[in-house]
């Protein structure tokens, strides 16, 4: 059997997974492990603003849908400030 590529996991699982890492005090640990977690807590860091973005990109997609213009300004202002953060 081969090895996924990707897997799936619940976005609530996600956050949980990203806070119990973020909380994670390892500076007691091998400089190894210390580097390990912070490579995968940075990955899912990424992909967290990585899903935020394209949700604020959604959001202006449809914001663009209707003529309400202070509604696609927000929407315009939140989708650049989120991209930023890539």
């Amino acid at each position: 059997m081969q090895t996924p590529k990707n897997v799936q996991i619940p976005y609530d699982t996600f956050l949980q997974l990203l806070y119990v890492l973020d909380s994670i005090d390892l500076s007691n640990h091998d400089e190894i492990i210390q580097m390990e977690h912070e490579a995968v807590l940075n990955a899912l860091r990424e992909k967290k603003n990585a899903i935020n973005a394209r949700q604020a990109y959604a959001n202006l997609i449809s914001a663009n849908k209707t003529d309400d213009e202070s509604l696609q300004f927000e929407a315009r202002i939140e989708y650049l400030q989120k991209r930023t953060k890539e």
